[in-house]
């Protein structure tokens, strides 16, 4: 029996699995990074052990560092949970000849599954449709196979899923600028830069068929998520169960995993397998009633699974949105920053290890929370998880929430027609603030003046935020442009012409923060008495969005270079970004080289127009 588990992970996922073992008396140890040591998964484990410094490889990923921690805390059993080492067949047979329990697969069975190539094959002989590709190539390889088979396609990581080394290219030319940085995203996530091509499905639908299996022989599906589907066939539903439980019996599959499908018409593709507890497994769990991780330790200790197939029952719908510390706005580019406030509606399920303080890094993944809604039907688990959306306050880093609510009222959505090409189809402009919003950032910052010694019922005071109108305060009166408002604040209500509505606010120097039943908006503060133009910055130099390690250097000084030309490549959050020219011009100067960290607003390249 498993006494102590070492958590060979971070954040969300850890305080996860120490809240199951919590329930079931096993003592559990934390891991964690430099980055990492405030960390709330670390006080949610029984005890914790430094690792190394922030970076992944240097932590997450160094398994000596991660044995050394399970030998100094007596621990006999690992589980890896999902991302850094845990489809790693390396990793788990390295665990397993350290005497330990691995919770999860036979290393065997990663090392074949882990392998997109090898899964293939697999599926081919298991008589598990696959979607027409090739193999491991080269770089001239890929490029001769598209041309044979034709566009688009996705290229894809041979070792690892998530996302890392993924691209839909639609050209041969986007095809040569994607192979490089692909290739350096697959090694830096799997420690393997293979990559293959699969012909691009259009409009295609992403179902995934829960598993498990024990040491007795036993393999049974959970369901297939969305949970349940709609708009799909008992039949093709019967056929994706049948899929998924044929390629388990293949590979004789032990413990949780998942199986992917893309599915076109009546017909299902098999896209990867999970050899892992899946980020979207909360689903399952609210759908069915049961505890995975609890099974996943059942198994990994030996135990017959405690009910058969016909058992297995489902009741109602459940839906996961994941929240990313990203820009949806910015082609969801990651951003980072403190959490200043973080108070999540009581209404539904929360997986998150976030609190204010928290600092989001930019050394790790951008998922931060989970929120799951439980419906009796589909309209009522959309309807509940919209509005725990706007009931969750999350201020100090940018976030999607507001564009997962977008999502939800988009007709493909609440028809259940989504699709993997819906949000490239969407035409994505972040919507301006609302009057209210800008009425309730101003009301803020002048009842933070007010504290600070201005008197505001005498003489009126302006107070504006860049690329908005300013804002006259005389007492509770407000005037923006020609309009009169009459505003108050008392406690954590806000009240705008006899309107009253729930608001939160939080500042970090002249970034001001309001969370209304609209959204979430960041203002930036105009001074009252702004720098005279000749002060502020001028020019045409580019800037790092955000922190990160700059990876390649693509331009030199005296280059000339085209609006849009990727000048720089730097990685942040486990994902490469690009830095183009915002306009024509001359390289002045190149201030960084490969290798290097910046941080958020660092001036990386000058230029003449």
């Amino acid at each position: 029996m498993i006494r102590t588990l070492l958590i060979a992970n971070r954040g969300e996922v850890a305080g996860r699995i120490a809240s199951t073992c919590r329930k079931l008396g096993i003592r559990t140890v934390a891991v964690f990074s430099e980055a990492d040591r405030h960390s709330p998964h670390i006080q949610m484990a029984d005890e914790g052990i430094l690792i190394g410094p922030a970076p992944a490889s240097e932590s997450y990923l160094n398994i000596e560092a991660v044995l050394e921690a399970a030998r100094r805390s007596g621990a006999d059993a690992l589980h890896p949970g999902y991302g850094f080492l845990a489809e790693n067949a390396d990793f788990a047979r390295r665990v397993e000849e350290a005497g330990l329990t691995f919770v999860g697969p036979h290393p065997d069975v990663i090392a074949k599954m882990g392998s997109k190539v090898e899964a293939r094959k697999i599926c081919e002989a298991a008589d598990v449709p696959t979607i027409p590709g090739s193999g491991a190539l080269d770089d001239k390889g890929l490029l001769k196979w598209a041309e044979e088979h034709g566009f688009p396609v996705m290229l894809k990581a041979s070792a690892g899923g998530g996302g890392k080394g993924m691209r839909r290219l639609l050209d041969e030319k986007e095809l040569k600028e994607a192979i490089p940085s692909a290739r350096r995203e697959a090694e830096k996530a799997f420690g393997c830069d293979e990559l293959y091509l699969e012909r691009a499905l259009v409009n295609a639908r992403h179902l995934e068929v829960q598993l498990v299996g024990d040491h007795h022989e036993n393999l049974l599906h959970l369901g297939v998520r969305e949970c349940p589907p709609v708009n799909i066939s008992s039949e093709l539903l019967e056929s994706l169960w049948s899929s998924a439980v044929k390629l388990g019996e293949a590979v004789n599959y032990t413990s949780l995993g998942t199986v992917e499908f893309l599915v076109e018409g009546d017909n299902h593709y098999f896209l990867e397998m999970n050899t892992r507890l899946q980020v979207e497994h909360p689903v399952t769990e609210m759908v069915t009633g049961l505890d995975l991780v609890s099974l996943q330790l059942d198994v990994a200790q030996g135990l017959v699974l405690p009910f058969k197939q016909e058992q297995v029952s489902f009741r109602g719908h459940a839906v996961e949105a994941r929240i990313l510390c990203e820009d949806p706005y910015n082609n969801f580019l990651p951003c980072t920053g403190t959490v200043l406030e973080w108070r999540p509606s009581q209404r539904v399920r929360y997986d998150s290890v976030l609190k204010a303080g928290l600092e989001v890094s930019p050394h790790y993944d951008s998922m931060v929370a989970k929120i799951i809604s439980w419906g009796e039907d589909r309209p009522r688990a959309l309807r509940t998880l919209d509005a725990a959306l706007s009931r969750t306050t999350f201020l100090g880093v940018t976030h999607n929430m507001d564009f997962l609510r977008f999502l939800l009222s988009h007709p493909e959505v609440e028809k259940g027609r989504q699709h993997t090409s819906l949000v490239e189809s969407l035409n994505l402009e972040q919507p301006p603030p609302t009057t209210y919003q800008l009425l309730a950032a101003t009301a803020y910052r002048a009842l933070s003046s007010s504290r600070s010694g201005v008197v505001l019922n005498s003489l009126p005071v302006e107070f504006q935020f860049e690329d908005h109108s300013p804002v006259s305060v005389q007492g509770s009166t407000f005037e923006l442009g020609e309009n009169r408002h009459t505003v108050s604040v008392e406690g954590e209500w806000l009240e705008i012409n006899g309107h009253r509505f729930p608001v939160a606010a939080a500042r970090n120097e002249d970034d001001w923060w309001v969370h209304t039943p609209d959204g979430t908006v960041k203002f930036k503060a105009v001074p009252r008495l702004p720098l005279p133009a000749s002060a502020k910055n001028q020019g045409g130099s580019l800037k790092a969005p955000m922190p990160g390690c700059i990876v390649e250097v693509l331009v030199k000084e005296g280059d000339e270079v085209e609006a849009g030309q990727v000048l720089i490549t730097m990685e942040a959050m486990k994902m490469e970004q690009v830095i183009s020219s915002p306009h024509g011009g001359t390289v002045k100067k190149v201030l960084y080289s490969p290798g290097a960290q910046v941080e958020a607003g660092a001036k990386l390249v000058e230029m003449e127009e």
